[in-house]
Order: structure tokens, then C-alpha cells, then sequence
């Protein structure tokens, strides 16, 4: 039988996967972490296919703008697993295909109402740290990457 504490995280885990599965729009933000200073967004539509009960890939398609204006589309795919056996939510890229995934965070309630990585994903110098939290309903994917030439945070929006 499981404890309380445990109930809440799994319950914590299914609303956060619910809620990704009937995403259909993306809105993404990302600025300079020192100054706020917005260095794009963009939005786009998002395809959520499940494999089974335990794994969905999120397939985002948009378009970026610059404060300057200049824009560029955008294509993505995660792959996100549920496992409830360490009550963490996997997460990888898989724009390369389904056989050829980029691990990036094992993502786990920190008590507070947030995932956050058991560990942070090191590409080359630069550090890429998530937090995963549902606010009214909306999915929020928020990175911090720094690195000797980066100092940016990234917001996703999953509606």
C-alpha cells in the first residue's frame, strides 16, 4: 500500500502527463537570465502521439520572432515517459527519430508543486536545468541554460 506522501506525487505526475496529452498549442518565451531581456518568442501547434501507456512524443511546429522582428519556423519533437516505478517523468529529444534519442532529464516532484531534474543535462560547456509545474491548467517547461556564451531562460507553454 502506498503512503500519502507517495499517492500525492504519483497524483502530481498523472496531472502534469493529463495535461500534456491534450496539449495543442505551444508558446515559447526566451530572454536573457541576468537582464530579462526578452532574445525571442514564438508559438506554434503542438501533435501529441502516444506509444502505449507510459510514453508520448510532442511534435511542435512554429515560428520564432526577434525583438528586431526577424523570425524563423521551428520544428521539435520530446519524447516524455512516465515511470512510476521511480515516480519521475523522462524526458528526451527525439527530432532525429524515436531510435536515436537525446537523453535529457529524469524530472521529479520536489514537494513544492514542481519537477525538477535528478541531475542537470551537460551539452558540451553549457548546462541545460528544467522545472515543470501546471498553472491554471496550462503545462510550463521552464529552462535555464548556462554556459560560457549562454545565459538564457526558456519558457514553454503547453495548452
Amino acid at each position: 500500500m502506498r503512503d500519502a506522501k507517495t499517492a500525492s506525487r504519483i497524483d502530481f505526475l498523472l496531472a502534469v502527463w493529463r495535461r500534456l496529452q491534450s496539449a495543442r498549442t505551444v508558446a515559447l518565451l526566451v530572454r536573457d537570465a541576468d537582464t530579462g531581456a526578452p532574445q525571442a518568442q514564438g508559438s506554434g501547434s503542438v501533435a501529441v502521439e502516444t506509444a502505449g501507456g507510459s510514453e508520448m512524443v510532442v511534435r511542435e511546429r512554429g515560428r520564432w520572432t526577434t525583438p528586431r522582428g526577424t523570425g524563423a519556423h521551428f520544428a521539435d519533437a520530446l519524447r516524455w515517459t512516465l515511470d512510476t516505478d521511480i515516480l519521475a517523468l523522462r524526458l528526451e529529444h527525439v527530432r532525429h527519430g524515436l531510435d536515436e534519442p537525446v537523453p535529457l532529464l529524469e524530472l521529479v516532484d520536489d514537494g513544492r508543486g514542481f519537477l525538477t531534474p535528478l541531475a542537470p543535462y551537460l551539452c558540451g560547456e553549457d548546462r541545460y536545468e528544467a522545472s515543470v509545474n501546471v498553472v491554471d491548467g496550462v503545462v510550463e517547461v521552464a529552462w535555464r541554460v548556462t554556459g560560457p556564451r549562454k545565459n538564457q531562460e526558456i519558457l514553454r507553454r503547453y495548452r
